[in-house]
């Protein structure tokens, strides 16, 4: 496993084969790469998480 360089993370995430495949084929119809268009639905992912958070109040 590499080191990651100072201000880089690492992150493994395992995605089943049926969504690894659909992710296949939406990168090349967008003419990125699946890795980028994996990014791009976590920090999509990421944002809607944080902004459901937000909205909740907690109660402090």
């Amino acid at each position: 496993m590499a080191n990651p360089k100072k201000g880089e993370i690492q992150l493994n995430v395992e995605i089943p084969k049926v969504v690894k495949k659909q992710l296949y084929i939406e990168a090349i119809e967008q003419e990125i790469s699946a890795k980028a268009l994996i990014v791009k639905y976590l920090k999509k992912g990421l944002k809607e998480d944080y902004a459901k958070r937000k909205d909740r109040d907690l109660g402090f």
